[in-house]
């Protein structure tokens, strides 16, 4: 089979709840390759990039930046948790320590634009966190659009104005997200906008 996503894996134990997430609303299995054992021209042979969540902070995940910042200038991407920590903070963001740890705790996440990636999605809905590190909001670039926040404020997605680029600080892979195979949906559907086709 021809595998048209690639999930770098962070070395998360989510990542293959990821993995299904996508197999189910793509159906076919994306290819995952480990951090430390990706390469440029792993990116360059598919089609999409998700970038996984993961422990630690981008700069301290092996080659992470670089495989980031390549796959966003050529690439439809995703970024989950640290995916999207790793993409915010390749167009120059900053990241702040949370003084609170979010562990498997469910809380709302505010849509502040809902096409094209809330489609279909209520106000307000359950995101699942596990992060204490957060993208800090003065310093999201000019070029990223923000499309969701929690009550206090926190930045919990955003996606590129112009490029096929996406990222949620959640999971949307975990029980406690219950619309997450909305969100890969219409993730899907962005792919095929961008004449990216699965059947």
């Amino acid at each position: 089979m021809n595998q048209r996503i690639l999930i770098v894996d962070c070395f998360d134990s989510f990542t293959f709840n990821l993995v299904h997430l996508i197999e189910k609303v793509f159906d076919e299995m994306p290819r995952v390759v480990r951090v430390d054992e990706c390469t440029i021209a792993d990116i360059d042979s598919s089609k999409a990039i998700v970038f996984s969540p993961g422990p630690g902070l981008p700069q301290e995940t092996y080659h992470l930046l670089e495989l980031v910042k390549h796959a966003c200038a050529f690439k439809p991407v995703l970024g989950v948790c640290l995916g999207h920590q790793a993409i915010a903070q390749s167009f120059g963001a900053e990241l702040i320590q949370l003084p609170k740890v979010y562990h498997g705790i469910a809380r709302k996440a505010n849509a502040t634009e809902h096409y094209p990636m809330y489609e279909g999605f209520d106000e307000s809905f359950d995101a699942a966190s596990y992060h204490s590190w957060t993208v800090a909001p003065e310093s999201l670039p000019s070029e990223m659009i923000l499309t969701a926040i929690d009550d206090f404020g926190e930045i919990l997605s955003y996606r590129h104005k112009s490029m096929p680029i996406w990222a949620v600080q959640f999971h949307p892979e975990s029980v406690l997200c219950p619309k997450g195979i909305d969100l890969i949906v219409n993730w899907k559907n962005m792919l095929v906008v961008n004449s990216i086709k699965f059947t």
